[in-house]
């Protein structure tokens, strides 16, 4: 029944809401910079006031053809609340997937004949389980900005209360950082000055593609099975991110390997810190109506030694990634990207990824 409800009330509100993808920072005239219409650099999620008006050119769905103009009209200006000092929002998908690989299945059912007794076959699924249908995000955001230069952020799935099978390993359902700007703080130095994350966050590995089935998201283990990067890999870690300038973008960061280790099966140290690089460009379209952006990754899990020159000692995990996107707004959109993985020892994976939208 809290299934069926929470359904219902999410089909509700499904025309409040725009699915953000990265494609849209190409297909819409907003500009390629993420945190032109998300809180959070070089990550989707919590929208800020830009983005919740964007949507209202990409909705799906039409709120006067339910009867909800009024409440668009009411709520539809804008996403903050208290002069701009809380932003609030929410995201729903509703999805359908085969779930798992041929398996072995039983069914337990009462006794013909004595109704007190079960009764259980054992049995191979040899088609893998059925089709079957899953809410993979119910996550309301919450940003407040009590003073200048300080912020804190958070976001929880409810989806995962709800679907707590259908999830990969790695996955945290909630989010939570305090944010500080010291560019707000000394408007003179706003260009020069990084601002800091810290708290549970989501490390920004390559895209941020809102589909975590991604090819490029998938690398190979010493163990048959491919873990997946998903798109809810959350760690505790403390992040710098350098947005100043308009047509670039700086992240580093530091952060545990908790979930990491479920990720790449219990391959990756527990023990060790993982570090990130990105770096992003935003060129101008120069009068040609083309927009871009292109960047690259560098996500390291291990032990730095320099007894015998700079190097990662055995054991450890790495991604390297490269991403060029282009098109022109309105018309169409071209998504590539690059995905190198190493797990030390054991498997290097190469992944490509080419989609024409």
């Amino acid at each position: 029944m809290k299934r069926i409800i929470t359904i219902v009330a999410a089909l509700i509100l499904l025309p409040l809401i725009a699915s953000a993808r990265p494609q849209y920072s190409i297909l819409q005239s907003f500009g390629t910079k993420c945190q032109n219409c998300h809180v959070a650099p070089n990550v989707g999620m919590q929208r800020t006031n830009s983005g919740w008006m964007s949507r209202k050119d990409i909705s799906l769905i039409n709120p006067s053809t339910l009867g909800m103009q009024g409440l668009f009209d009411a709520i539809g200006e804008s996403n903050t609340l208290f002069d701009d000092k809380v932003t609030y929002g929410l995201d729903f998908r509703y999805q359908t997937a085969r779930w798992g690989k041929p398996t072995k299945q039983s069914v337990t059912y009462p006794h013909f004949e004595d109704p007190t007794r079960d009764t259980t076959i054992n049995y191979t699924n040899p088609y893998g389980t059925e089709r079957d249908y899953m809410i993979m995000i119910l996550t309301p955001y919450l940003s407040v900005k009590p003073v200048d230069g300080i912020s804190l952020e958070g976001s929880y799935n409810f989806a995962y209360d709800i679907e707590t099978k259908k999830r990969y390993p790695g996955q945290l359902a909630y989010t939570g950082a305090i944010n500080l700007s010291p560019g707000e703080w000394l408007p003179s130095m706003a260009d020069y000055l990084p601002s800091l994350k810290i708290g549970y966050m989501q490390p920004m590995v390559g895209t941020d593609w809102d589909d975590h089935t991604y090819m490029t998201r998938q690398f190979v283990t010493p163990t048959a099975t491919p873990p997946v990067v998903p798109c809810d890999y959350i760690e505790l870690g403390a992040q710098l991110d350098y947005q100043a300038i308009d047509w670039l973008g700086i992240s580093l960061g530091i952060y545990d390997s908790k979930n990491l280790k479920i990720i790449t099966q219990n391959y990756t140290s527990d023990q060790n810190l993982s570090g990130l690089f990105k770096v992003t460009l935003h060129p101008p379209d120069f009068g040609t109506g083309i927009t871009a952006y292109c960047g690259g990754t560098v996500f390291v899990n291990g032990v730095l030694k320099s007894d015998n020159g700079l190097y990662f000692k055995n054991h450890y995990f790495s991604v390297q990634n490269i991403f060029f996107h282009f098109g022109m707004a309105d018309k169409w959109a071209v998504m590539t990207e690059w995905m190198h993985t190493i797990t030390n020892n054991a498997r290097e994976t190469d992944n490509y990824s080419v989609e024409l939208n």
